[in-house]
C-alpha cells in the first residue's frame, strides 16, 4: 500500500483547498480515497502565524521575559533577561534562578516560587542578581504560574524589571539628603 499523502488544489474561483490522499490497493485496481483537509490545514497555519507572533513578542518585549520550570532552570529567555544578567543566552538556558540570584535572596526567592507554585496567585518580589563580573544589579521579577494543558500547574512565567538604575538615584538622593541635613545642621 502506497503511503497517504497531502496535496493542495486550487478551485475555478481561485480558492483553494487541501486533500489527504490514500491509495489502496482494491483487487487489481489502486483507488484514491480524498479527504477535504482545508479546515484543519487552515487552522495549522493560523496556529503558526501566532506562535511566531507571540515568539517575537517575547524576543522584542523591553521588559525580562523567561520561562522557568518549577525547579528554577530556565528554560526560554529573551534579550533583555540576558542584557540585565550579563550574560549571554546559552549561558543562561539549563541555569537554575539559584545560580545567578544574589545569596541573601535565595531564600526569600524559593519562598515566592513555593507560594506562587501552591497558590496559583500571582506574587512579585525586588531581589539582586550577580553577574559574571561580580556586579549587583537590581530588578522586580513578577512570578505568575502557567498551567499545563492538562490545568495541571505547569512553569512559570517571571517577567523581570532593571531597578538598578532607580535604586542608584534613590541611594544618590538620600545621600544628597544627608549632605543638605548636615549643612543645614552645622548652620548657625
Amino acid at each position: 500500500e502506497a503511503t497517504p499523502y497531502e496535496k493542495q488544489y486550487f478551485r475555478k474561483d481561485g480558492s483553494r483547498w487541501w486533500g489527504l490522499f490514500a491509495p489502496r490497493k482494491v483487487g487489481d485496481e489502486v483507488v484514491e480515497f480524498v479527504l477535504d483537509i482545508t479546515a484543519r490545514r487552515e487552522a495549522e497555519e493560523r496556529l503558526r502565524a501566532s506562535e511566531a507572533r507571540l515568539a517575537a513578542i517575547f524576543a522584542q518585549a523591553s521588559v525580562g521575559l523567561s520561562e522557568v520550570e518549577p525547579g528554577g532552570r530556565f528554560l526560554h529567555v529573551n534579550d533583555e533577561v540576558c542584557r540585565i544578567l550579563g550574560r549571554s543566552r546559552q549561558d543562561v538556558l539549563g541555569r537554575s534562578v539559584t545560580d545567578v540570584t544574589y545569596p541573601d535572596d535565595i531564600s526569600p526567592s524559593l519562598t515566592t516560587v513555593a507560594r506562587v507554585m501552591e497558590t496559583g496567585e500571582p506574587a512579585s518580589l525586588d531581589k539582586r542578581y550577580v553577574r559574571p563580573d561580580g556586579a549587583v544589579v537590581w530588578a522586580n521579577s513578577s512570578i505568575t504560574r502557567l498551567n499545563g494543558t492538562d490545568s495541571r500547574p505547569g512553569n512559570l512565567l517571571v517577567v523581570t524589571i532593571d531597578l538598578t538604575a532607580r535604586r542608584q538615584a534613590e541611594a544618590a538622593l538620600r545621600e544628597s539628603e544627608a549632605r543638605f541635613q548636615a549643612i543645614a545642621n552645622s548652620i548657625d
